[in-house]
């Protein structure tokens, strides 16, 4: 096999690689249910939880990013839920807002990104919010209702940490069960829109230089790779949603409206018709959430 033949095959699994994991993602679109994404730095950890709140139900409400590693423990736990409004409270000079970022995704989603890095009070508290929707403030003053979706991101196996004591057990089963690993830069923001770029170059060529014989290629590939079936119900959302957006259509665009159809329509993928519309394909009014192209 040349060299180019090896940068082909490698663009194909970095295909098959988003197509796993946008099928997770469209699974969990319409879901209240907590998800654990495990993968290394600059995996796109964060790309891939705005864009499953930008697929939920809960899209129009805020969509809210809390980095572990950025707080110590106690300062990440007021952040995080807050603190009551006794002037005596601990860290009162520290911070200059009492709402926490709970309180401010109410009806939305919160990522609590590198949640490794958690304490236990923040593990407890977030016990209880996925479990009772509601928790406590810093200073454990007042207790409050919120209705969040946790997204959380992992650089390791939490299992680990579990066995170690480093991690609350009965967190970690509520996150397992929807648990998505990311592996390499091809699923980072920048590998899932170069991919994105290459299906949809199958219904505009021009829109990618000089791609002609990579998706000529790809496009053989698929047909007779019928191992991985995910690859062509990705192909197929690419081209339905270009079909319907205008060609200045940003990657990003693209590659959202994709997730979405695959959400709507996992169970029954359609090519578009030669008159470029879908049946199964939801009028893109539809996608409020949508930055203007």
């Amino acid at each position: 096999m040349t060299g180019n033949d090896n940068r082909l095959s490698a663009m194909i699994e970095n295909v098959d690689s988003v197509a796993r994991v946008l099928d997770m993602l469209a699974q969990q679109a319409q879901s209240s249910a907590p998800v654990l994404m495990l993968g290394p730095r600059c995996s796109g950890a964060c790309f891939l939880a705005e864009a499953l709140h930008a697929c939920s139900p809960r899209r129009d409400r805020p969509f809210v990013r809390a980095r572990c590693g950025l707080y110590s423990g106690m300062l990440l736990e007021a952040q995080l839920f807050g603190r009551s409004n006794s002037p005596n409270g601990y860290l009162r000079n520290t911070l200059s807002r009492k709402k926490g970022m709970v309180a401010i995704a109410d009806g939305g989603s919160l990522f609590v990104e590198q949640i490794q890095n958690a304490n236990a009070g923040v593990q407890d508290r977030l016990f209880d919010l996925i479990t009772h929707q509601e928790y406590s403030d810093f200073e454990q003053t007042s207790t409050y209702a919120a209705d969040v979706r946790l997204i959380v991101s992992a650089r390791c196996d939490l299992e680990n940490r579990v066995n170690s004591g480093l991690f609350l057990p009965n967190l970690h089963a509520l996150l397992q069960p929807a648990c998505i690993e990311l592996h390499g830069s091809c699923i980072s923001r920048d590998g899932i829109l170069s991919v994105i770029d290459l299906l949809r170059a199958q219904v505009t060529p021009q829109t990618t230089h000089n791609i002609g014989r990579v998706t000529e290629w790809w496009m053989q590939a698929a047909r007779t790779a019928t191992q991985t079936p995910n690859s062509a119900v990705l192909r197929y959302a690419v081209e339905a949603v270009t079909r319907q957006l205008p060609d200045s259509a940003s990657s990003e665009s693209i590659f959202l409206a994709a997730l979405q159809y695959m959400a709507r329509n996992s169970s029954k993928p359609r090519r578009p018709t030669s008159g470029g519309t879908d049946t199964d394909i939801h009028s893109m009014s539809e996608f409020p959430w949508m930055k203007a192209c």
